[in-house]
């Protein structure tokens, strides 16, 4: 069983089969050669008509050097003008003659083509059987120097074009056995272009031979008749080729506009190339944009025309791609060249012979183009090619440069230039294709006081922060997800099937990416952590249109809320509706009713002593239809509004009143008030107070205005010597909220404060989970005042643990529910009639109100 499929093995090899035809032919032409040379007897086996031996012979060596190929792959099928010897041999030779010529011509011409063993064994077996038996059959039916007439020439033209059929069939099994199977429409072309050629040289054959038996002037004008066929194939064939080009270069043009990629345009002009030059691969190196030291992009596509995935190539030159890329020279390299370096690059390579040319626009070079190994073993690369080659070459490159700045100004159009993700009008359009998506989210995204940076650290140090969020952003997301800044300090992320994270999970990965984002950066002295607040809208609930509304009304739900994840439901909406009927409340009230608008005051103690030193006055509205509203529902409306200096001017006049009723009851307290940015910068602000304090007879140093540094830094040389100006007439000066802002050592010495507050947020955290954390934070805040010489003021106290944490670490004044919520101005003068020294700890005050 062995042995039998081992023999069928063998006998499927191209190569054994092509060797048996081989054989079977040469036998097939040495009997009929023998038959015609036994006939004729050893006195005239050679030489009965010399002339026309020689003739033919330089005829069949000189068809052989013009040839119409027809290829399949790495095989080709060559359609010669040897029909014209061939019938002339046919009609004027003995067979055995006749054979010799035709080996004889073939032979000198293999030796210049220096075809394969194989190649040359099969042609030449091939030839002298048809030569053989075109002259055997002829002779048979006609005789040796037949009259030409009708007859003779229509049996010739049969017979010939029969024979040329049967060879040319021969002829494309042997290419089917070596490349595989070919379609009925190529065997059809091959069979056509045959006949066509066929009946061509024969009817040229059969002129020649009327000519030539007459004199030798027919013999002349047979040779001019040749050439003349010659010459027009030759013509024929460039206009062919250059017809071929033009048409390359257009499909070139055509596809640098309806290509989507480089890559597309790429590989579909690599194919042109390919086609049109018969090469077993082409490939082309495309430097880096704007790195022209860096790597090359590689494209390929082989002899199949299957694109090879796009790859990187290390730039490393050789002397022919330094002729191309550095000095746009072309460089053909061919297999017959005896240049030792020509020869060493192509064995290198392992080609057998190549073509390199620039790719060369607008004075730019994009990079280079190989074209390697001509398909079809007898053939090799021209200048012509070359030629060819350079001129597609340009054309490619400028489809090419077309493309990249088609591409650049896609990418400009649809993302950030400062931080490279998508921007708004590239999640609309995603969102459009999300919609066909089952299941998918948007997560909107703005960064918590982002304003402060800005304001305080510079604008540079804001894009900073912002590319280093985008960044963050897009290492945390899930991939398929689409991040994108939609301005100023606004992300965000769309979440679809394809992201691996269901819309339902979509709170989840905000939780996550939340968390992924604030970590601590530095930027110089400035210590940053980049909070957000995320809203998240989940796409299958809400037409898509409304998608990024709902988002955004989700994220600014959860920035008052102060939860950093809200997710979108309807009652939001309803909520936004609320406020906006709110803020139309609060612009009447402070037109008509500013007494809706009264001061409760939190008592502050001094922490060791527990004596009441201050009071922080607390704006509450009391609204005639909603009750008492706390300042966290309306301040931020009246500080997007413009209104809130109204308030603060209201604020203010309330505080000093009421402090100067304490001082004329006998308790020397101050007051702190909290100023609006926009109050801050107001050059008119110290001569107001000052009027202020001499209308209620109050020293200056019981008033503390309350400040951040934003407000101060928005416009710092506006703002600062307002505060001088302040400080030097006996105001105190309180920085709030510090540590919550984006604050650097270098600008809080510049700013003439008294006292720093710890913000309720890292005062809550001691006792919990975190505790170290948070002591630590702490005990380096009061260290810094102390440093400083300020004094240290801790708000939001709840608990008895916190108390003795802030005594024990120095802290040097508190205020918090623990010690007392804010109270009415009544409530606050029955406590200081209690005495200076107030309740312990454990006995917290409640509001009476």
């Amino acid at each position: 069983m062995n042995e039998v499929v081992s023999t069928r093995d063998w006998w499927a090899s191209p190569r054994v089969r092509t060797f048996a035809l081989t054989g079977a032919l040469t036998l097939a032409a040495g009997a009929l050669t023998y038959r015609s040379a036994a006939a004729a007897g050893q006195a005239r086996l050679l030489a009965e008509r010399p002339g026309m031996l020689a003739l033919v012979t330089a005829l069949f060596y000189l068809a052989e050097q013009y040839w119409v190929s027809v290829e399949f792959r790495r095989e080709s099928h060559s359609l010669t003008f040897a029909g014209v010897p061939l019938v002339l041999g046919a009609l004027m030779l003995p067979v055995h003659e006749l054979v010799l010529a035709r080996a004889l011509g073939s032979l000198i011409a293999f030796a210049r083509q220096r075809p394969s063993a194989d190649k040359v064994a099969y042609n030449s077996a091939g030839y002298a059987f048809e030569a053989a038996l075109d002259a055997t059959i002829l002779h048979a039916l006609l005789g040796l120097h037949p009259h030409l007439g009708l007859v003779t020439a229509a049996t010739v033209l049969g017979v010939v074009a029969g024979v040329d059929q049967l060879m040319s069939g021969l002829v494309l099994l042997v290419i089917r056995w070596h490349s595989g199977s070919m379609t009925r429409g190529e065997v059809f072309d091959v069979l056509v272009y045959a006949a066509t050629l066929c009946l061509l040289t024969t009817s040229v054959a059969l002129a020649a031979a009327m000519l030539l038996g007459h004199s030798w002037l027919g013999a002349l004008l047979m040779l001019f008749m040749v050439g003349f066929q010659i010459r027009g194939y030759r013509s024929h064939a460039a206009i062919t080729r250059r017809h071929e080009a033009l048409a390359s270069v257009h499909d070139f043009v055509v596809n640098s506009v309806t290509s989507q990629s480089v890559e597309a345009l790429a590989n579909e002009g690599l194919r042109r190339l390919r086609q049109l030059l018969r090469a077993s691969a082409v490939e082309v190196l495309l430097t880096t944009p704007g790195d022209p030291e860096g790597p090359f992009t590689r494209f390929a596509v082989d002899e199949h025309d299957a694109a090879r995935p796009p790859g990187e190539a290390p730039r490393s030159l050789d002397w022919v791609l330094t002729k191309a890329i550095d000095h746009g020279v072309a460089t053909l390299l061919s297999r017959a060249a005896g240049d030792p370096e020509t020869v060493q690059w192509l064995r290198e390579h392992g080609h057998g012979d190549a073509m390199v040319a620039p790719l060369q626009a607008a004075g730019e070079c994009l990079g280079a183009v190989v074209v390697s190994d001509r398909l079809g073993e007898t053939l090799t690369f021209t200048q012509d090619d070359l030629t060819l080659l350079q001129t597609l070459a340009g054309h490619f490159a400028m489809a090419l440069r077309s493309r990249h700045v088609l591409d650049e100004l896609q990418y400009e159009a649809t993302h950030d230039s400062l931080t490279g993700l998508a921007n708004r009008a590239y999640l609309a359009a995603r969102l459009q294709d999300g919609a066909a998506q089952p299941r998918f989210a948007l997560l909107l995204l703005d960064l918590n006081k982002f304003k402060e940076v800005n304001d305080v650290l510079g604008h540079e140090v804001g894009d900073q922060l912002l590319v280093v969020v985008a960044q963050r952003l897009s290492a945390s997301l899930p991939e398929g997800c689409i991040a994108a800044r939609l301005g100023g300090d606004e992300f965000a992320v769309l979440v679809t099937g394809q992201c691996g994270e269901l819309a339902t999970n979509a709170e989840d990965l905000a939780h996550r990416t939340r968390a992924a984002l604030a970590v601590p950066v530095r930027f110089g002295e400035a210590l940053l952590v980049p909070e957000c607040s995320i809203g998240v809208a989940v796409g299958d609930q809400l037409p898509v249109g409304t998608l990024l509304r709902c988002a955004d009304t989700a994220m600014y739900a959860a920035k008052q809320a102060q939860s950093g994840v809200a997710v979108y439901d309807v009652e939001m909406d309803r909520g936004r509706a609320e406020r906006l009927a709110l803020l139309a409340d609060l612009r009447l009230a402070l037109d008509r009713h500013p007494e809706q608008f009264v001061a409760y005051y939190q008592p502050k103690f001094h922490l060791r002593t527990r004596r009441l030193v201050g009071a922080e006055a607390l704006v509450r509205w009391l609204h005639p239809e909603l009750g008492t509203i706390l300042p966290d529902r309306f301040i931020p409306l009246a500080e997007t509004s413009g209104l809130v200096e109204r308030l603060t001017e209201h604020m203010l006049l309330q505080a000093l009143e009421e402090c100067a009723r304490w001082q004329r009851a006998g308790h020397d307290l101050s007051v702190a008030v909290n100023v609006s940015p926009r109050t801050v910068r107001d050059t008119d602000l110290p001569a107001h107070i000052d009027e202020l304090l001499r209308d209620f007879g109050l020293p200056a140093d019981r008033l503390i205005l309350e400040i951040t540094e934003s407000s101060v830094m928005a416009d710092p040389e506006r703002a600062v010597p307002i505060l001088h100006e302040l400080v030097e007439r006996g105001i105190v000066l309180s920085l709030d909220d510090f540590g919550t802002g984006y604050s650097s050592l270098s600008y809080l010495q510049q700013l003439p404060v008294h006292e720093l507050k710890i913000d309720r947020s890292f005062v809550s955290r001691l006792g919990g989970a975190d505790a170290p954390d948070a002591r630590t934070l702490v005990s380096s805040i009061i260290a810094l005042g102390r440093n400083l010489g300020l004094r240290v003021v801790a708000e939001g106290i709840e608990t008895e643990g916190q108390y003795a944490e802030l005594l024990e670490l120095g802290c040097h004044v508190g205020q918090g529910y623990l010690m007392s919520r804010p109270l009415p101005p009544a409530a606050l003068r029955e406590l200081l009639e209690q005495g200076p020294t107030p309740p312990q700890p454990t006995l917290a005050i409640t509001d009476s109100a």
